[in-house]
């Protein structure tokens, strides 16, 4: 299992790709992802300010296709991993929490997680929606994808349902025996 540890400055979350050569950087580390594009299918589907914020700040991004995951960021190179297992799960976030997300969605909203394995380095892609990470598991093509949380079984016509979805069941018993239990928030 992937172990990312917030409070090491060594797993700190990687906003800028290092150079190619470079590439044991990412070994165990959380890659804020603004966009994930698996053949023609861009996620997640931002419109209006997301789709500006996410050009705005050049930020990652990544390409799935025929087994090779491609990182991109504006002014750096390409990155290839090619991925022998994928593992998707979501996470907890309390948007309303800010000031920008108050009143916006009542409950948790979540983000995907997606631990990336190749043969030599184990990293993490965030991104936002859990939508995202169903997209993920039905279209990985021949990659090995675990599905610990049972998102894939969720039936929700956008993140918005899927969200009301979860904080129905509660993150905490989705996670329970997992191992995926810390991604839960502490209760207030």
């Amino acid at each position: 299992m992937f172990n990312h540890k917030m409070d090491n400055p060594q797993h700190a979350t990687v906003m800028a790709l290092p150079e190619p050569a470079d590439l044991q950087f990412l070994d165990h580390r959380a890659i804020q992802l603004y966009a994930l594009t698996i053949g023609e299918k861009r996620l997640p589907d931002n419109t209006g300010l997301g789709k500006l914020t996410s050009v705005a700040m050049a930020g990652i991004t990544a390409h799935l296709d025929d087994g090779v995951l491609t990182l991109q960021q504006a002014r750096a190179k390409d990155l290839l991993l090619h991925p022998t297992a994928l593992e998707v799960v979501i996470a907890p976030y309390d948007y309303n929490d800010t000031k920008i997300g108050a009143g916006v969605h009542p409950g948790l909203i979540y983000d995907t997680l997606i631990v990336v394995t190749t043969e030599t380095l184990t990293c993490s892609l965030w991104i936002s929606g859990g939508l995202t990470g169903q997209y993920v598991l039905n279209h990985a093509g021949n990659i090995p994808v675990t599905d610990p949380l049972g998102i894939g079984q969720i039936k929700a016509p956008d993140n918005y349902a899927f969200n009301d979805q979860i904080n129905a069941i509660g993150f905490a018993k989705l996670a329970a025996g997992t191992g995926w239990e810390k991604l839960d928030l502490p209760k207030p």
